[in-house]
């Protein structure tokens, strides 16, 4: 069958900063297949093929992985806008060096995971 639906799939998933590996890694497809499939040069594929990669979602983020750090940083000053200062969250987010150093257009989502944890603990109360 056609790889155009498997194609784009691969294609939003990586804008949201899903890679080969985390793809490979959630769908037990080969990293090579993937690549072929993304870039265009297999343009058919088997129907179960098909369905592990559409299965996949953008929850497949592996915690090295990059992801956009617009979010986080929405909520680092919506944190700030409360009162908490950069190096209180740092503590809270039991980071060695007691500042925040986090990249202002991408971060690792091992890191917007634990910004979101506390947000939504401190939001909470």
């Amino acid at each position: 069958m056609s790889a155009t639906a498997a194609r784009e799939h691969i294609l939003e998933l990586a804008k949201a900063g899903l890679g080969r590996d985390a793809l490979s890694a959630a769908s037990d497809i080969a990293t090579s297949a993937i690549s072929r499939i993304k870039s265009g040069r297999s343009t058919l594929i088997r129907k179960h093929t098909e369905d592990k990669l559409l299965a996949i979602s953008n929850d497949a983020v592996s915690d090295g992985s990059l992801v956009k750090a617009r979010p986080t940083w929405r909520q680092i000053n919506a944190l700030l806008a409360e009162g908490f200062t950069k190096a209180e969250l740092a503590r809270r987010l039991n980071y060695k060096t007691g500042s925040l150093q986090l990249g202002k257009k991408w971060i690792l989502a091992r890191n917007a995971a634990r910004v979101d944890r506390l947000y939504r603990m401190l939001m909470k109360e």
